[in-house]
């Protein structure tokens, strides 16, 4: 045991003791270790992430924290292990914060960044210490989503929601988030990179990569420059949401706001699943929610206000994937929707028809799981 409460906590990994010794942060054992570096060492996500305004300190041995990750994860071959490891080393690189000295009795300098936004911070002491804002993405009366710059120029959305008052089910999807969603390891849906709950002042931050591109933009630029995706192309975005949906799913989440301005696109042209805001447990008791869709995009028994499952992000997707192959919605209105089929598609495949029609399937019991839609795209 050291004579500092938080290095002791963070070596064992008790992040709730972490955040009641935050007043002791800069402190150094014998070896010159600081907090942050045994949290890093024991691959403890949830206490590293309250120590990164140690990140630049070094022990005797010349290590930052990020070193310390860097090794561990060089010398571990269980895979879960090297996960909890490359989370880590994920938080240390994107929040080089300003260092002091690394003698024992050194305390942090006063350190701030200006923003381009006059007035205007993310709200968050160490979030405004170590990014500048670039952009408001959006902004609603409960939440700002942020373009920010960390300190070494690379680019991430950081998204503010103040949950105080908001509906239950909002507060069900912020859990969800908060829990279960750090702990998939899928590159179709949105990484979050850092999440810091603010609860005395029932404001949760999210951290999250930036991407330049959505579908709903590349789908407008398409259409202006009257260039169609290919079928080819088709598939691959089906492939990639319905992948995103099969890992969520499987978890007992159901998405419910599958949308194409939610679908990110990285330098590939590979598709990133966002908007999580709105997403339920199967488990809830949730049936007949409203979708935050717009009313042409919404599922047939959502329309009438009938229970459903996850096969509401099904008929989503189906959605987008008539879009994708005639940059128009399947249906006029809501009447439509309810009472007659989908506008033949043309000019397409067979096989790029059959798929987008069978997504579109009214009858929820006869409509695909995420499963069997991954598999059909890939063949």
């Amino acid at each position: 045991m050291s004579e500092n409460a938080l290095i002791d906590a963070a070596r064992r990994g008790d992040a709730d003791a972490v955040r009641a010794h935050i007043n002791l942060l800069y402190g150094r054992d014998e070896n010159g270790w600081t907090a942050l570096m045994h949290a890093v060492k024991g691959g403890y996500f949830g206490c590293a992430k309250y120590l990164l305004d140690e990140s630049k300190c070094e022990n005797r041995a010349g290590e930052t924290a990020a070193d310390i990750a860097e090794l561990e994860l060089a010398v571990q071959t269980d895979l879960a292990v090297r996960a909890r490891y490359a989370k880590c080393l994920r938080l240390l690189q994107i929040t080089p914060v300003p260092s002091p000295t690394a003698s024992p009795s050194s305390q942090p300098s006063p350190f701030t960044i200006p923003s381009r936004n006059t007035g205007e911070t993310i709200g968050y002491p160490s979030l405004d210490a170590r990014f500048i804002i670039r952009k408001i993405l959006s902004r609603s009366h409960v939440s700002t989503t942020f373009c920010v710059s960390s300190m070494a120029g690379k680019d991430f959305v950081i998204k503010k929601l103040h949950y105080s008052g908001i509906r239950p089910e909002l507060i069900k999807a912020i859990d969800i988030q908060k829990r279960l969603l750090p702990e998939l390891q899928t590159k179709e849906i949105i990484e979050y990179l850092e999440i810091i709950d603010d609860k005395p002042g029932y404001t949760i931050f999210f951290v999250m990569p930036y991407y330049q591109n959505t579908l709903k933009q590349e789908i407008h630029k398409r259409r202006a420059a009257k260039e169609s995706f290919s079928d080819k192309e088709v598939q691959m975005i089906i492939r990639d949401v319905s992948g995103a949906l099969m890992t969520l799913h499987s978890k007992g989440i159901i998405h419910r706001n599958v949308q194409t301005k939610n679908i990110l696109l990285n330098k590939d042209g590979r598709c990133v699943l966002s908007g999580l805001s709105y997403c339920v447990s199967l488990d809830d008791e949730w049936p007949t929610l409203p979708s935050p869709c717009a009313a042409l995009e919404r599922a047939p028994e959502i329309v009438v206000c009938r229970p459903y499952d996850a096969r509401v992000d099904i008929w989503s997707l189906g959605v987008i994937a008539y879009e994708l192959c005639t940059f128009r919605y399947p249906f006029e209105s809501q009447t439509d929707l309810i009472l007659h089929p989908p506008s033949p598609i043309e000019g397409r495949s067979e096989e790029v028809c059959t798929l987008v029609n069978s997504l579109l399937e009214k009858d929820i019991l006869s409509r695909p799981d995420a499963n069997t839609i991954y598999i059909a795209a890939e063949e």
